[in-house]
């Protein structure tokens, strides 16, 4: 009989509980379904005892009881536990009161007052509700003690023995179960937190061993990088030195191409004249060619010297260095609003020199034009440098950017082919973008960049 008591409380026990819910919040809710099983178990008995003795007056309370426990029962079982703690704090307390009014002191109801004290403290987090609740309960047994001591209750007569200790083994049979109860669940959250710390070390520790890992793969990756960061420095200073020291004598073959072709004027042979031509061209190309290689090593090599400067200012001063080439091919610039900007200096000057001197010469117009515009746009410098020369064809937009590429060959417009590759790593060292709007009219060129607004 005990075990299958013992059974249906634990199937009550478990009545609204979610897995969502805190492991406090479980505890609590089990404590409300424990609580209002006993109270019905209890008015249950009652029950049967007034109807085996013929007590009405004994029956009809214990019938009331029993309907308010199932009924937080079936609420309990929809999760709306709000209303058990309220009938529990407050509603049952008074309803107990009513009951030692009518049946006098001899029920032993005025033990339930401390079940009541103990139920509190186990319900509620915030101490204010706590102090309210008690001092409630404590005026409840004040006034039932003077009550009991001062007056004689109606129904007195029809408690025996049997009623008082049914009720003073249920409030026994609470208090037992919620110390009980509370004392297991203590242990259990100690053992689990005993469990979650070792599982928390365990995890420690395996993210520590992780985070040397970690470490040690960020300096053998930085070591790669310092030497990664070594060889490149060598082979910029290697290819800077030989491309320098190769400009000798390759000046020395056009230098004693033209002194040949001198001496040779006599002569009148025309494949003569022509390789020596042919000599001296590809010297001259040769030249170029190493020139674009040392300005861009220099560009790798220096370190941007960042200022605000007036790019309106910037343009003027590459304007007037070139105006006699203006002058020789009709040519004209034009610019407007360019604001001021931070950057390097000759750097910026050597990008907007690049993008005008292309556009000067791969035109064949009467009158060639370069025109320079500006825009802020998502936070950033953004220019434009169109012209209308002979345009690129958009399947090249990204070839162009490339060292040495050219589209022409080499008789056709002089160049190395590396002006638009520095042109691209030093707008990319500023922390900015450049491309060539595509366009399917090839009549004229527009190049984009962009340049951060302050300091990247």
């Amino acid at each position: 009989m005990l075990q299958q008591i013992l059974h249906w409380i634990n199937q009550v026990t478990f009545l609204g509980i979610e897995e969502s819910d805190s492991y406090l919040t479980t505890f609590r809710k089990r404590v409300l379904n424990r609580t209002s099983f006993i109270i019905a178990f209890a008015a249950l008995i009652f029950i049967l005892e007034g109807a085996i003795w013929g007590k009405k007056n004994v029956t009809i309370v214990p019938i009331f009881f029993i309907i308010i426990a199932l009924s937080l029962l079936a609420l309990n079982a929809q999760n709306r536990f709000s209303i058990s703690f309220f009938v529990m704090s407050f509603l049952l307390p008074i309803m107990f009161l009513g009951v030692i009014i009518l049946y006098g002191d001899t029920l032993k109801m005025d033990y339930t007052i401390s079940f009541f004290i103990v139920l509190v403290l186990t319900l509620y987090d915030e101490v204010w509700i706590r102090n309210i609740n008690v001092i409630y309960l404590i005026l409840l047994q004040t006034f039932s003690l003077y009550y009991t001591s001062n007056y004689e209750s109606a129904f007195s007569d029809y408690v025996d023995v049997f009623d008082s200790l049914v009720v003073l083994t249920a409030t026994t049979l609470g208090l037992f179960i919620l110390v009980f109860q509370f004392i297991r669940e203590s242990k259990k959250f100690q053992a689990s937190q005993g469990e979650l710390n070792d599982h928390l070390d365990k995890k420690n520790k395996e993210l520590r061993e992780i985070i040397v890992e970690k470490e040690t793969l960020n300096q053998q990756l930085l070591e790669k990088t310092h030497d990664l960061q070594r060889a490149n420095d060598f082979l910029e200073s290697y290819t800077y030195i030989t491309s320098h020291d190769l400009k000798t004598p390759v000046r020395n073959i056009s230098s004693f191409s033209e002194l040949l072709q001198k001496k040779l004027t006599p002569i009148d042979n025309p494949d003569v004249k022509d390789y020596l031509d042919f000599i001296r061209s590809g010297a001259i190309q040769i030249d170029g060619i190493l020139n674009g290689i040392i300005e861009n090593a220099q560009s790798n090599r220096s370190s941007l010297t960042l200022a605000y400067l007036d790019g309106q200012v910037l343009i003027e001063e590459i304007e007037q260095s070139i105006q006699i080439r203006l002058e020789e091919i009709n040519g004209k610039i034009i610019h407007s609003g360019i604001p001021r900007v931070l950057a390097d200096k000759m750097m910026l000057r050597k990008v907007f020199l690049n993008l005008i001197d292309n556009g000067l010469k791969y035109n064949n117009a009467n009158c060639p034009e370069v025109s320079i515009y500006y825009r802020r746009a998502n936070q950033q410098h953004e220019f434009t440098v169109a012209d209308n020369g002979i345009g690129i064809p958009p399947q090249f937009s990204k070839d162009i950017f490339k060292m040495f590429k050219k589209l022409h060959g080499i008789g056709a417009f002089s160049g190395s082919g590396v002006g638009l590759a520095l042109c691209r790593k030093i707008i990319e060292l500023h922390g900015g973008h450049i491309w060539l709007e595509s366009s399917s009219d090839t009549t004229g060129s527009i190049f984009r960049f962009t340049l951060p607004i302050g300091p990247n």
